[in-house]
């Protein structure tokens, strides 16, 4: 029974995440795309280290698509 349960909440997330990707506008993708690599230069040149810009990346990304 608990297969059948895992195995369920396994294909019902495989099929959200499937989904979702294929739902992905190629505008907005580019436009993050572009935003990520000048928010990633300027930090580079600020001194942050690639972690610290891949967080603030993130941020940034979801704050202007949000």
């Amino acid at each position: 029974m608990k297969f059948l349960i895992v195995t369920a909440i396994v294909v019902v997330t495989a099929f959200l995440i499937y989904r979702a990707k294929q739902n992905i506008d190629p505008v907005d993708a580019a436009a993050a795309q572009e935003i990520g690599e000048m928010v990633m230069s300027q930090l580079r040149k600020n001194g942050l280290k690639s972690e610290d810009a891949q967080e603030q990346i993130y941020l940034r990304i979801h704050h202007t698509i949000n």
